[in-house]
């Protein structure tokens, strides 16, 4: 026999299923059939006022599952932001990853005591090398610094834009 949990929403087989909740009707084989297929756009598994199978709406979100996704959405624009700065002609990456390349690299330096002169191959945007001295690494690291601060003020405006409003739509970043 086959049940349907209008409460739960869900099918039981009394030949697989032991335990069954007390808020099941019975269905036919070709009920359950037709409502275990892929669900209609925009529609889920629901129970009619006769408590038996129905495509309903899919609710829409509500504020606070918006406001998770949101947070989701805007940290994930902070953290995945790669642009690129040019310096003397040549473009290098602007990431949080470059920036602590970058970083590494100076304070490495700084700990073993090379100078400012000391020259480094760097990769590039296009992934062509150049050698730049420490002295050039510190003055692009400041400029990636920058540019990820401008993304990252970008990304808050519109994320406090958003977040003053009524909240009934996903947030986004406009680019």
């Amino acid at each position: 026999m086959i049940l349907f949990d209008y409460s739960g929403i869900g099918f039981y087989d009394t030949r697989v299923n032991k335990k069954i909740p007390d808020t099941t009707i019975e269905v036919s084989k070709g009920d359950r059939d037709s409502f275990c297929s892929q669900s209609p756009v925009g529609m889920t598994l629901g129970a009619g006022e006769d408590n038996r199978p129905k495509w309903v709406s899919v609710p829409t979100q509500g504020v606070k599952e918006l406001s998770a996704l949101a947070k989701i959405t805007r940290d994930e624009a902070i953290n995945s932001f790669v642009g690129c700065v040019v310096f003397d002609g040549s473009e290098f990456q602007a990431s949080s990853r470059s920036k602590l390349d970058m970083e590494g690299v100076i304070r490495k330096a700084e700990l073993q005591g090379y100078p400012d002169t000391d020259i480094r191959p760097w990769r590039l945007s296009d992934n062509s090398w150049r050698d730049i001295t420490l002295s050039e690494i510190k003055a692009i690291s400041e400029m990636v610094e920058l540019e990820i601060l401008g993304n990252w003020e970008t990304v808050w405006s519109q994320f406090n834009i958003w977040d003053s409003g009524d909240k009934t739509d996903p947030f986004t970043i406009n680019d």
